[in-house]
């Protein structure tokens, strides 16, 4: 009955363009689920507030009042319907937002103190953040948040001239190969140092990631942070990956929180940018899934001090590129903005289709990787040199055409940078 509950959140809780009614078989399924105490609870807290804060019609209008009138929902769940007299600022800030209206800055700041305080019940912390994200946050929310996070965050500092942060996305890849490690290793063989960050698992994808492919491999996934450090510095290694529970354990120990409310909250999106190992110059790269995001990924890098920042929408909404098309690139500085587009022809790799139709395991995904390390053509080697061809190309380091970058992969002096991390 669990998955019939996260099927009808992820048909109801979509959000207000691609949200779909509650229909009779629904409304009889919920009727019977939310006075079921085996069901997890966040999950129902989820789907109240989007029930609550998305259009409906008159059929699920008629369903809602009903319940009330018969009591269906639990008890936990009353702070979203009830007088919030005598309850803390936050539980106003959850009915306000299932109402359409939004916090200020201020308020969303001390709302994200609210997530991270132990003390509040996870069906509180789920129902902020699910209307935060149906009502659509503003710029000013996504200011106050961002700037809880980055305040709380550790990062460390590493003694090279710049590292790049490849930043995906935190769920990773459902239907594509994920490589990056990959591209990081690439660029590390040729004087680029690389950092990856991430977590084992998320929802909603809880796809292929760094995390994953590094434990297939056999190499730590668990690098502290002076030993990420000394890794990124080692000219042998270059790069390393960093895990969420040892960067910002307080967000990490929100995982379950997170994996019970299904759909990605604000959190995933902002993660990305907390980039743990800075260095005199640090350049980031980063996506974005939706285009209304561009504009707020856009304002929030240039908030924070990296000497440029890359902004993608590639494969999966990903920072991966596609091999197949063009992909809209967005350099961000401090001072400027601009918006253009890259392609495989513009660094000589030819155009070709993505060979892959169905979700590829770890083992699959790493095979992949290290043949393309070994030099063997093919897509994999293709992406991986594109991917780092163009971040090279984006942040003006000399040592890293595409030339270079070939030479290093058919070399297999990339191969050695892989081996050598964790040994």
């Amino acid at each position: 009955m669990q998955a019939r509950l996260i099927a009808i959140l992820k048909q109801k809780g979509t959000g207000h363009t691609m949200s779909k009614a509650l229909g009779p078989l629904e409304q009889d399924d919920l009727t019977r689920f939310f006075p079921d105490s085996s069901l997890n609870i966040v999950t129902k807290a989820t789907l109240l507030t989007a029930i609550l804060a998305l259009p409906k019609t008159s059929e699920e209008e008629a369903w809602l009042q009903a319940s009330f009138n018969t009591g269906i929902f639990p008890s936990e769940l009353n702070f979203l319907t009830q007088a919030t007299d005598g309850k803390p600022a936050f539980y106003t800030w959850i009915q306000r937002m299932t109402r359409g209206n939004a916090l200020t800055a201020q308020e969303a700041y001390d709302g994200m103190a609210a997530v991270f305080n132990p003390h509040i019940p996870d069906v509180a912390k789920a129902a902020f953040l699910e209307a935060l994200r149906l009502k659509r946050e503003t710029d000013a929310e996504h200011d106050g948040i961002y700037r809880f996070l980055w305040e709380k965050a550790s990062r460390i500092s590493v003694d090279v001239p710049a590292v790049v942060d490849l930043s995906a996305a935190y769920d990773g890849f459902n239907r594509t190969p994920f490589l990056l490690p990959f591209v990081a290793c690439l660029l590390a063989s040729v004087g680029v140092p690389c950092v990856l960050h991430g977590i084992d698992e998320i929802s909603p994808k809880r796809g292929m990631n760094t995390a994953k492919l590094l434990q297939t491999a056999g190499k730590p996934t668990l690098l502290t942070l002076d030993a990420a450090k000394a890794a990124i510095e080692s000219r042998s290694i270059g790069w390393a990956y960093v895990d969420q529970s040892l960067s910002f354990p307080d967000l990490f120990a929100l995982k379950a929180l997170r994996q019970a409310m299904v759909k990605r909250p604000v959190l995933s999106t902002l993660e990305k940018l907390l980039m743990p190992v800075q260095a005199k110059q640090t350049y980031l790269v980063t996506s974005y899934t939706h285009p209304p995001y561009r504009r707020v990924m856009s304002q929030l890098m240039q908030a924070r001090p990296w000497a440029q920042g890359l902004l993608v929408r590639g494969i999966e909404g990903g920072i991966q590129l596609a091999l197949d098309r063009q992909t809209p690139h967005i350099l961000v500085s401090p001072s400027d903005v601009i918006e253009g587009y890259v392609k495989p022809e513009d660094f000589a790799i030819p155009p070709q289709e993505l060979e892959f139709e169905a979700a590829l395991d770890a083992q699959v995904v790493l095979d992949l990787g290290l043949d393309a390390l070994r030099g063997q053509a093919g897509y994999a080697f293709d992406a991986i040199l594109y991917q780092a061809a163009v971040v090279a190309k984006a942040f003006g380091f000399e040592s890293a055409g595409v030339d270079q970058l070939r030479q290093s992969l058919s070399s297999g002096q990339a191969l050695r940078h892989w081996e050598a991390y964790g040994s």
